[in-house]
């Protein structure tokens, strides 16, 4: 007769049913991640909005290094080096523009809550268009 530890011990293991799941699934995830790393196209140009309106443009291959005016006095210094854009200097608090590192492919983007600044990369092809002109 078993005991109740042996019992509980046999319905705890894996079958292997269970580890074809977990390999399923562990492939799934490598598979997106692989597909957004090298789908992702580099960006032409850097824009940057300051309360929702756009402030500035940027080629993306140009090096410059440019202070934005934010919210209620607030500046960040955005540095735009070897194709790659980065906050360098925050006077916000948190300082969490700057930890969010360097951006150069189309759709990532570098946000201060704070000062309400955004910073994003984008696309010649992706350039909004108008559409209508509202009188």
């Amino acid at each position: 007769m078993r005991s109740k530890k042996q019992m509980i011990m046999k319905n705890n293991k894996f079958k292997k049913v269970d580890y074809i799941i977990i390999a399923f699934v562990a492939v799934v995830a490598v598979a997106i991640v692989a597909i957004y790393f090298f789908a992702s196209k580099q960006g032409d140009y850097v824009s940057v909005k300051v309360s929702g309106k756009e402030v500035a443009t940027f080629k993306l291959g140009e090096n410059t290094e440019y202070v934005i005016q934010g919210y209620n006095n607030g500046h960040n210094t955005l540095v735009i080096k070897n194709n790659q854009a980065y906050i360098k200097y925050a006077n916000c608090p948190d300082k969490l523009c700057k930890k969010q590192g360097h951006i150069s492919k189309v759709g990532e983007s570098l946000i201060c809550l704070p000062n309400k600044v955004v910073v994003q990369i984008e696309s010649e092809n992706n350039k909004p268009e108008v559409d209508a002109v509202v009188k």
